[in-house]
């Protein structure tokens, strides 16, 4: 591995370091990409790290409401739903047999 630069150090330090909060779209990236990484690299592949985080990105596309770029956050009883109104996140229901 090259040497890091004084400035790359400190960016690595900052991203190991950092939080979010728990509803914001940084931590569902960085505790989907923690989930399914290692530290030696031997169990996943490259490709396979970025297939997954293409799905990440497109999964959080449909997530944020493209009226005003909010996560949906008002809990209405029955389900949750973005300040428009224009996102609506309804519970799974298992399909009766």
């Amino acid at each position: 591995m090259k040497e890091l630069t004084p400035y790359h150090a400190l960016y690595f330090a900052y991203e190991l370091t950092k939080r979010c909060a728990s509803d914001t779209i940084q931590k569902l990236a960085s505790t989907l990409i923690d989930a399914h990484s290692n530290f030696d690299g031997s169990l996943v592949s490259d490709k396979d790290i970025e297939a997954f985080a293409n799905a990440t990105m497109r999964f959080t596309e449909l997530l944020i409401c493209p009226v005003n770029g909010n996560l949906p956050d008002r809990n209405r009883g029955t389900h949750w739903e973005t300040k428009s109104g224009a996102i609506r996140l309804l519970p799974l229901v298992e399909p009766q047999k």
